[in-house]
């Protein structure tokens, strides 16, 4: 039977006025990591690419730079104020025709950019945060009232983010919610704060969702784990732990199920998805994902 093909690739968007397009896929020495949970505000990805033309890592050290955003910020530059980025990560499963089994892990900003390593080996890393272009901006007035899900989905339009709500605190009445709130950063860390710890909020490729703790974000069904990596899963405090090859069918609130012969104890109890550490190569033995689940309520 024929082998799958890892799919790793990076669409980048450059801040100069044209708003060059870069495509860095599977054919360079690409790694990749990245952590997400549903108490996290902001998503951090780290991206280091090997094999890049001198023109590329030229046009990469040059635009992503905080002297740069200086400029675009007191005009002296036209130009956008961060690269922006989306990571795609999967399979492609052979046949005819060839089906891709790929999803979108990261959607964010470069906020640095730096080389690594020496000559003729050099690298870049690119500091990649998500929500990064509008933590800063003002909002507008927030409603003085309304029910908690009317809020959420004025935060949702204020960070230009689809919504998905899941809670059983949408209709119940919040007063002068926002009002102590000045810039869009402090939106998801209010709506984390309101029903702590019954309801959590995260953002995920532009979607806010807020959903009750434990409960299942309903999309692809449960998968089912049955092949772990870096050691068997095992219990903690909240829940479970494991290591898995890349699965796009797990994000954070799906639901899964363990089959595991070293710890059987775990098996036949399903689980929701709380924290995934993403680590994805190229060209390397890694592929995986460490992921950390609690079971529903």
């Amino acid at each position: 039977m024929p082998l799958k093909q890892r799919v790793l690739r990076a669409d980048i968007t450059l801040p100069n006025a044209a708003g060059s397009s870069i495509t860095l896929d599977q054919s360079l020495d690409i790694k990749v990591k990245l952590s997400k949970a549903v108490f996290m505000n902001q998503q951090i990805c780290e991206i280091v690419v090997t094999n890049l033309s001198a023109s590329l890592r030229e046009s990469l050290l040059s635009q992503i730079t905080a002297f740069n955003r200086r400029n675009v910020e007191t005009g002296v530059v036209t130009a956008g104020l961060y690269a922006s980025v989306s990571v795609t990560a999967g399979y492609i499963q052979p046949g005819t025709p060839p089906q891709m089994l790929t999803t979108t892990i990261f959607t964010g900003q470069i906020v640095r950019c730096d080389p690594v390593g020496e000559l003729p080996n050099l690298a870049m890393k690119l500091t990649c945060y998500s929500q990064q272009l509008i933590k800063t901006q003002f909002m507008t007035q927030p409603p003085g009232s309304a029910t908690f899900g009317g809020y959420c989905q004025w935060v949702a339009d204020q960070l230009g983010l689809s919504l998905y709500l899941n809670t059983s605190k949408a209709g119940q009445k919040v007063t002068n919610p926002g009002a102590a709130n000045q810039s869009m950063g402090q939106l998801l860390p209010e709506l984390q704060r309101f029903y702590y710890p019954n309801v959590v909020a995260w953002i995920d490729n532009n979607t806010l969702y807020v959903s009750d703790a434990n409960k299942v974000v309903a999309q692809n069904g449960t998968v089912a784990v049955n092949e772990f990596v870096n050691g068997f899963p095992v219990w903690t405090d909240y829940g479970v732990t494991f290591g898995c090859l890349f699965n796009p069918s797990i994000f954070v609130g799906s639901a899964c199920i363990l089959k595991s012969t070293m710890n059987p104890s775990l098996n036949n109890v399903g689980y929701v998805v709380t924290m995934i550490e993403y680590d994805l190569t190229s060209r390397q033995d890694a592929f995986d994902m460490r992921i950390q689940a609690a079971p529903p309520a």
